[in-house]
Order: structure tokens, then sequence, then C-alpha cells
């Protein structure tokens, strides 16, 4: 009631329905995010996912999905995960994590990164094959759409994606099977026309735009 606008990236991210809700877009930088021409290499398949080191972001599934998928492939998988933990149960999720890789002996296969400068993450993308999120927190993750601006096939079981990237792009919560098939076909994404997607709701410019015009 005191104010004139709500402002949200999403609307998924504030279900409330009112004539006050401005939905913006989530802002991504484009000339940060490029579409970028991945680097060529063959020696492994290369997989990605961006964001806080916790539970709700089901990284324990993506790690064994790996396993799964290396074993599927016949050659070296690499999944690189960018982010750090932040809470003391984050940590503790982590070394969940480094133990789980240490009794299958596979400790090498995962990339811990830690902490990157946003303005680094695109030298990421560029050598990944696909990007994951498993997360269930809700909402349109920005990391997702951030690769799939510089270009990264994108595939997530999020289900608020459902409504922006085609069904190629998305998994079934938990289901290997659906990933794994998913991720065999990530060639059929069309990954320009999904950085379409981005450009004409979330880029940044627009985002502005659409904020000055309501508080000016």
């Amino acid at each position: 009631m005191l104010v004139n606008n709500i402002f949200t990236a999403h609307q998924d991210g504030l279900p409330i329905k009112s004539d006050k809700v401005i939905v913006t877009g989530h802002g991504i930088s484009l000339d940060v995010f490029n579409f970028n021409k991945k680097e060529e290499k063959t020696d492994s398949f290369c997989l990605l996912t961006v964001g806080r080191v916790a539970e709700s972001k089901n990284l324990l599934f993506l790690v064994k999905f790996a396993i799964i998928l290396q074993q599927k492939l016949g050659k070296p998988v690499k999944f690189v995960i960018v982010g750090e933990p932040y809470l003391e149960d984050d940590k503790a999720y982590l070394a969940k994590l480094k133990q789980y890789l240490q009794e299958k002996k596979e400790e090498n296969m995962v990339e811990f990164v830690g902490k990157v400068a946003h303005k680094d993450l695109p030298e990421y993308h560029k050598k990944a094959d696909i990007f994951l999120n498993a997360g269930r927190t809700g909402g349109v993750d920005k990391a997702v759409l951030e690769a799939v601006a510089s270009g990264v096939p994108v595939i997530t079981s999020n289900f608020t994606f459902k409504n922006l990237l085609p069904s190629e792009c998305i998994f079934k919560d938990e289901d290997t099977q659906d990933l794994t098939n998913k991720v065999m076909n990530y060639k059929n994404i069309d990954t320009q026309k999904i950085r379409n997607i981005v450009l004409e709701n979330h880029n940044l410019k627009n985002t502005v735009k659409k904020i000055l015009e309501k508080i000016i």
C-alpha cells in the first residue's frame, strides 16, 4: 500500500497479482556475456555449473551424474563447479561432495574453482560443452541466463525455466536417465535461438529502460 511500483526480474519470483508489479528481466550484460566461440578440444567432455555450493543446488546429484556420463561416453568427463559455500551447512555439504568423490576414486573429475569475479565467468563458459543446473530454490537462476548469453547449451531441472526454454533444455528433477538423454542430444539445442530469449527479455539495457520509465 505504501509503494507505487514493485520491480521483479521474473513473474515467478514474485507471484503477486497487482498492477504495481513490473517485470524487468534479469539485466544480463550482453557486453560481458557475448556469444563466444567455444574453445576446441577433444581430450575431455566439460560440464559446468555456477552458483553457491549448497544442498539446494543439488550438486551431489550432478556429481553422481558426471561419473555415470563418463562411463557412458568412454572418455574423460570434467565437471567444473564455480562458486563457494557461504554458510556452515554449505561448508559441510562441500565436504560431503569431496568425501563422495574420494570414495569413488574420482577426485580429479571435479574441479572446485571457488569464487570467480563476475567479469571472468565467460572464460569458463568458453571451455564448457554443457552448462548444468539442478537448483531447487525456485525463481529464474541468473547463472543459467548468463550461460545462455555466452552461447553454452544449458540443461536444467529448475521448473521455472519451463516457460522460457525449449524442452530439450529441461530434465526431470533427479531423473538420471532423462538427463542422460538430454546431454547425449545436446547438439540439438539451438543456442542462438535460446540466446534470443535473453536478448529480448533479460538484457541489461532493457531492464534499465523499464525501471527508468517508471521512476522518472
